[in-house]
């Protein structure tokens, strides 16, 4: 047998080494995207982690904000906020009172989302302890739903049978 022609083994030599530097290429561009990923990602969960530190904080001064509001009223009546009052659904919120009276004090009920009901509390503690109440049961059975967005005291209808 005669060996191949010196042209087609320069040709099929070239073509391995191109074959061979296309692999290391490869491999290199697959390193560098899986780098590049890796690296989006950290700084995405990092920028998120920030932003939802500096929302936290703003929600906190916020709040700061409104009770110095509430504190510094001088006529003794207090009112709960109305972002104190923002749910997304009936788990969210509950039942309280509209002002220093409960409502065996003559005073009514209302709703509150969760979140802000310790808060509500401490500010009728701080702002009513010399408010007087009358004696008279003005509570109605209900219940604290999410309507439209916003906690609202629903009270039962009256029925024959609860007359």
């Amino acid at each position: 047998m005669a060996p191949p022609p010196p042209a087609v083994d320069d040709f099929e030599m070239r073509i391995r080494q191109l074959v061979e530097k296309g692999r290391r290429r490869g491999k290199r561009y697959s390193i560098i995207g899986i780098t590049t990923s890796i690296l989006m990602t950290l700084i995405v969960i990092g920028g998120g982690y920030y932003l939802l530190t500096e929302v936290i904080n703003l929600s906190e001064k916020t709040d700061e904000k409104i009770e110095m509001m509430l504190e510094e009223r001088s006529s003794g009546q207090v009112s709960i906020p109305g972002q104190w009052r923002i749910c997304t659904r009936d788990e969210e919120c509950v039942e309280t009172q509209v002002s220093c009276c409960d409502c065996r004090g003559g005073g009514r009920q209302t709703a509150i989302n969760r979140r802000y009901l310790d808060k509500w509390q401490k500010i009728l503690t701080k702002k009513c302890s010399n408010v007087d109440c009358i004696a008279m049961i003005t509570c109605r059975d209900g219940q604290a739903v999410c309507e439209h967005g916003k906690c609202q005291f629903k009270k039962n209808k009256i029925t024959s049978r609860n007359k």
